[in-house]
């Protein structure tokens, strides 16, 4: 009996999967065609300088990520194999100081790279001051013109920091292990006199991340019409993790969308009892239909990932989150307080000897 119990398990799920894929293959026109990487715009990044033989000897394989609890918009924090430090997005106005207490908490003192996907108040608020508080040497941004851009440019004027423009097209290396090719917004817009948030949306900075045998996609703000050029351009999304999704929003983050990037994780940064009711109920349906196993800030907090060359993940979120919890789009969630610290799922050893609590190490 339990053999044929975990037989029909592994039955239902194969026919769950592919239920999703008949829903979406019918309007599917992506074909595996790679977004052309040459460079554009202001960009010309270099070959990296060679490292120093014993500076190699100290490099680790692995890719630190942290996903921040900005309420309400976004904040990623990566740190290379080669120690590299970057910053995505910096949250609104406000937020500096909590960003910069986790930076600290890194022994980050410098940013060698900021990339800016949306230049509106709850992407880069924060960000001028960030800029004039810390040493910082590259500011990549889509080149949207906004009042933010423009205090972003004073302050990278006033900071010495480099400031570049990234399109469709576009490939930049940080390091030697670690690059983006970008996959929006197109290489020529125009912007109207007065665009509204949903225009802003819709010219999101779209890119893949590469490290390794691992690409990791990451979505900003992106909306309906900007999904739908991808679409046009027979992009290919496909990415083992994938983040933004503009906070869970359905009308990106549905079933056609997910089941074209077939991720293994997604991760959601919205605020707890948002007005606009982030995640969506669409997107957590399409997750589970995809069975994608899925991270929100709203309920876990800070979320830090550590990604390996060969392909393991390890995901470590701040706070306990119950299935159930997890399960309910920000409409439906009325919870209250602080869970309990997460515990102990499958440990990770470090190295040293010492296991990691409330790590969960995925492949």
């Amino acid at each position: 009996m339990p053999v044929l119990r975990i037989r029909f398990k592994q039955l239902y799920r194969t026919l769950l999967l592919a239920a999703a894929g008949l829903l979406a293959i019918g309007c599917d026109r992506t074909h595996d065609i790679q977004v052309p990487r040459q460079i554009t715009g202001e960009t010309h990044p270099q070959k990296p300088a060679p490292v120093p033989e014993e500076t190699n000897e100290q490099q680790s394989d692995q890719l630190n990520i942290s996903f921040l609890n900005v309420a309400p918009g976004n904040c990623i924090i990566m740190t290379t194999p080669a120690g590299k430090h970057i910053l995505i997005d910096a949250g609104p106005a406000g937020s500096a100081q909590d960003i910069q207490t986790h930076l600290e908490d890194l022994h980050i003192t410098k940013l060698d790279y900021v990339i800016v996907t949306s230049p509106t108040e709850e992407h880069a608020g924060c960000l001028p001051s960030l800029i004039n508080g810390m040493s910082t040497g590259q500011v990549l941004t889509s080149g949207v013109d906004s009042p933010v851009q423009a205090k972003i440019r004073e302050a990278a004027a006033s900071s010495g920091a480099k400031l570049s423009t990234l399109r469709s097209g576009s490939l930049f290396a940080f390091d030697d292990q670690v690059s983006i090719s970008v996959i929006a917004p197109a290489e020529q817009f125009t912007r109207p006199p007065a665009p509204d948030a949903n225009w802003y949306d819709n010219h999101s900075l779209v890119f893949k991340l590469h490290f390794g045998k691992v690409d990791l996609l990451f979505t900003g703000d992106a909306g309906r019409d900007e999904r739908q050029w991808m679409y046009d351009n027979a992009v290919n999304l496909h990415a083992a993790l994938v983040s933004g999704l503009h906070h869970g929003d359905s009308a990106v983050g549905d079933l056609d969308f997910i089941h074209r990037i077939t991720p293994s994780m997604a991760f959601i940064m919205c605020q707890p009892r948002n007005r606009q009711h982030y995640p969506h109920r669409e997107t957590l349906d399409a997750f589970q239909a995809c069975m994608v196993r899925f991270f929100r800030t709203d309920l876990q907090g800070t979320i830090d990932i550590h990604v390996q060359r060969e392909g393991g993940i390890s995901v470590l979120p701040a706070r306990a989150a119950t299935e159930h919890d997890m399960s309910l789009p920000g409409s439906e969630y009325n919870g209250s307080g602080d869970p309990d610290p997460i515990q102990l799922n499958n440990p990770v050893d470090q190295g040293n000897g010492v296991k990691n609590p409330g790590s969960d190490l995925l492949h």
